[in-house]
């Protein structure tokens, strides 16, 4: 019998099926959290790769991960509950009202995603969406926030005793202390899977944490990864979001503070749900850029980020007619029937 340890991305994808129903019923599922890395001690990665996929629109969210897509639009995973994003050590508040937006995979089933628009515009630019099916053996960037690892490896009985390396059924590296934004490298094994985060399913593909570096810097997501992101370049040499990590897979009776040579992680397949991203992104606009959607503004015209109403009509202070005798404010017209 193989090691753990020994199992393959290439095993990943000859048991794509399989592997999708041992994540939607195994207890050793959980949702995904940091990059760890298996090249050098672990603790490096911290900044922009030289060929960059969009390292500066990903943040931290909370204790999870947020993508920044464009016109102030943020993507993560559905079980992410922060209500900012830290980008480059810049703070950005989430609008006012309904600010999350659920994304599907079918009538009545909800997927492990969503969306959700800021107040101001980081000033980033845009990022290209996966418009196809990611291919096997695909080489991918993961970005994501989250636990750093110990320096050196270690090694498990199968009781997950430990033991000398020499002797390891499991291989891999306890969590550290630290937390940071890191990328790393891997390559995609299985594709069109369900993935299962709580009663959310997804459309999602895998990838699978090698030992002996099959990548520059072969990494898995773990706690803090959730909503990071995972690129790929497409035909035409451009970087693409083809997937939103969303949690990952162990071994039976792992304990969750370590990863381990073996453990998969899952990301939702980001061209399955393109469609629905891009129309939520069109239908919701906010004209006066008050950092308040139209859906939710009560005065779409002229900024207002107070919302202030004081006859609490539903109509802005700012958006009512003069003789509402509401102060001498530059009026917008009648925003009862515009708005």
């Amino acid at each position: 019998m193989r090691k753990p340890s020994e199992v393959s991305r290439s095993a990943v994808k000859i048991a794509g099926l399989a592997l999708s129903l041992i994540l939607l019923a195994a207890p050793g599922a959980r949702p995904a959290t940091a990059v760890v890395i298996d090249s050098g001690d672990g603790a490096g990665n911290t900044s922009a790769p030289a060929d960059d996929p969009g390292w500066s629109n990903v943040g931290t969210l909370g204790k999870t991960t947020g993508v920044y897509l464009g016109d102030r639009w943020v993507l993560t995973a559905g079980h992410s509950g922060g209500r900012e994003l830290r980008l480059g050590g810049r703070l950005f508040q989430a609008v006012q009202g309904k600010i999350r937006h659920g994304i599907a995979t079918a009538a009545g089933t909800e997927a492990d995603l969503q969306l959700f628009q800021l107040r101001e515009s980081p000033e980033l630019p845009r990022l290209r969406l996966a418009s196809s099916a990611p291919r096997a053996e695909t080489q991918v960037v993961m970005i994501g926030s989250g636990l750093d690892r110990s320096p050196s490896r270690a090694g498990w009985s199968r009781t997950w005793a430990i033991v000398p390396l020499g002797r390891a059924w499991y291989t891999g590296y306890k969590a550290g202390p630290g937390r940071a934004m890191r990328w790393g490298t891997n390559r995609i094994g299985a594709t069109g899977l369900l993935a299962r985060t709580g009663k959310r399913v997804s459309r999602a593909f895998a990838t699978v944490f090698d030992g002996g570096l099959p990548t520059p810097h072969e990494a898995q997501a773990t706690a803090g990864d959730s909503g990071g992101a995972v690129f790929a370049k497409n035909g035409d040499g451009e970087w693409e979001v083809v997937g939103i990590m969303i949690n990952a897979s162990l071994h039976q009776n792992q304990p969750s503070n370590l990863t381990v040579y073996g453990n998969a992680s899952y990301a939702a397949e980001i061209h399955a749900y393109r469609e629905q991203i891009e129309r939520t992104l069109a239908s919701s606009p906010d004209h006066d850029g008050d950092g308040i959607l139209d859906v939710g503004d009560n005065c779409t015209r002229v900024r207002n980020p107070d919302q202030a109403d004081a006859d609490r009509d539903g109509t802005g202070d700012l958006c009512e007619e003069p003789e509402g005798g509401k102060g001498g404010a530059p009026r917008a017209g009648d925003e009862r029937s515009r708005r």
